[in-house]
């Protein structure tokens, strides 16, 4: 006769439960952490693609694009207002790709080009702001001179704006502290680089428009 095979006791199970709780709780948190790490990389390359293709405007036209009919007075991440005609989407996506490139991947809005281009009122953004497209009266530090692409010009970042210094942020594509404070950007630079800043460094602001935005990037 064969014997019966042993069961568990339900503290054996209880015990099989607590340790499969305690890995997933260890597991759940570093998964989070690769596919984050994972979006921040795609959201890098895709900025290094906007600076090829921005590099490729220069060099044609001796400048970076320009906005126009108003378009300038929008903040620096709109490619087209509501209903108004002046529109450089059309000019961005010939010189630097398809309309996914200007989403990043962890925008908060999961803002992407079924939705966003256009939106429902009509106004076309990338969840990039960039900063060349402030009006010289909008920057409240020294205005930078974009005639040339110097190392040290940010082409491109993600977009933070606020309404009262960080923390009542309003836009971001990273996620938030638990201070409510972005906790980075990636940015682009003149000479094509993209690098990561921490927000825990502290944020400078260098423009702003009338309606209380700020922009800000990580102090270096």
């Amino acid at each position: 006769m064969r014997p019966h095979p042993r069961a568990f006791t339900l503290i054996e199970l209880l015990v099989v439960i607590g340790i499969i709780a305690i890995l997933v709780g260890i597991l759940l948190p570093t998964i989070s952490r690769v596919r984050e790490s994972g979006r921040r990389t795609l959201c890098a390359s895709q900025l290094r693609q906007i600076g090829i293709g921005l590099h490729r405007y220069f060099n044609e036209f001796n400048a970076l694009p320009a906005r126009y009919g108003g378009l300038e007075w929008c903040n620096p991440h709109v490619f087209k207002f509501q209903n108004n005609p002046a529109d450089v989407s059309e000019l961005m996506t010939k010189y630097i790709g398809p309309r996914s490139t200007f989403y990043c991947p962890e925008n908060f809005e999961d803002r992407g080009p079924e939705h966003w281009w256009p939106w429902k009122t009509g106004t076309i953004s990338s969840t990039y702001q960039f900063p060349f497209w402030l009006t010289r009266d909008s920057w409240v530090i020294e205005y930078p001179d974009y005639k040339r692409l110097h190392a040290d010009r940010i082409l491109a970042a993600d977009a933070l704006a606020t309404s009262d210094g960080v923390a009542h942020v309003i836009e971001w594509n990273h996620r938030l502290t638990r201070n409510k404070a972005p906790v980075g950007m990636n940015m682009l630079f003149g000479d094509g680089r993209v690098e990561w800043h921490d927000g825990s460094r502290g944020w400078v602001l260098y423009g702003w428009y009338g309606a209380a935005v700020y922009w800000h990037y990580a102090q270096f």
